[in-house]
């Protein structure tokens, strides 16, 4: 699910909740790292939800280690999940 500006925080919240094991793939990397920006672009000091407590600076905290796992934010410079040849003399090996 793609957030935009019309979605409300309980999207976000349910696409950060759908993807706790975002280490299973960059696809849930990226869609957990998605839904931490917007929680944290658009939060309070803490959600309720169904009677457990959000906290998002634990959300703060662990969004950069979702980049350094998909490959972006300032952990990652330097770093690339592509493959690239490696040059020998005499040609690409």
């Amino acid at each position: 699910m793609a957030l935009s500006s019309a979605s409300t925080v309980a999207d976000a919240l349910a696409q950060w909740n759908d993807n706790l094991s975002w280490q299973s793939s960059l696809a849930s990397a990226n869609a957990a790292a998605e839904a931490a920006r917007f929680l944290l672009a658009n939060r309070a000091k803490a959600i309720e939800d169904q009677g457990s407590r959000i906290d998002f600076e634990s959300i703060a905290s662990l969004l950069p280690k979702i980049e350094a796992f998909i490959g972006v934010g300032p952990r990652a410079f330097g770093r690339s999940r592509r493959v690239s040849p490696s040059y020998q003399p005499g040609g690409i090996g």
